[in-house]
């Protein structure tokens, strides 16, 4: 394996695991519940590893997360990663924690220099069959389409430079157009 990615994964690692060691334990001092944990299955991997991984696909070439998860991770980089799940337990994993990788994301927002793209992508948030009794995202869902199909949801919009650097992200309803995020 090329030292150059070694050296990357290591220093993505080390920010992100700074990043969430500050950012964790404030977070969920401010978070509003019962005072009870609720009973859950371990995550396995660490919040930090997480972002990490997701961060290294976002550099990589590869266009779907299942085969970088599968080529990359599982064959070469798994003595770094020895608790990493199969795919689809990462897939709930990454859902689970996306608050901290949005945090992350802002506190990396680069200055605007010239040439920008724009990602966007659904986050449902519940069952079609269940948007009448939905109410967590009352405000903020809405019923949009994407190229998979209809999706009740919000929408993550994501601008980044030239040079690969978040410029800009905004969360708004399913049915706002990438225009409109300008």
């Amino acid at each position: 394996m090329e030292v150059k990615m070694l050296e990357r994964l290591m220093e993505s690692f080390c920010t992100v695991d700074d990043f969430c060691n500050a950012f964790l334990p404030q977070w969920k001092a401010d978070l509003i519940g019962n005072g009870t944990a609720p009973r859950a299955p371990e995550l396995g991997l660490c919040v930090s590893e997480i972002i990490t991984i997701l961060l290294m696909r976002h550099g990589s070439q590869f266009k779907y997360l299942k085969s970088f998860c599968n080529e990359v991770i599982g064959e070469v980089l798994c003595r770094y990663f020895p608790a990493m799940p199969c795919y689809e337990r990462f897939v709930a994993l990454q859902q689970s924690v996306w608050i901290p990788p949005l945090h992350f994301l802002c506190s990396r927002l680069e200055h605007r220099i010239s040439i920008y793209y724009i990602y966007s992508t659904a986050l449902a948030v519940c069952h079609h069959r269940r948007i009448g009794l939905h109410q967590t995202f009352a405000g903020l869902a809405a019923r949009g389409k994407t190229s998979m199909g209809w999706c009740f949801g919000c929408k993550l919009h994501l601008m980044f430079n030239h040079l690969n650097e978040t410029v800009a992200l905004k969360l708004t309803p399913d049915n706002v157009y990438i225009s409109n995020f300008l």
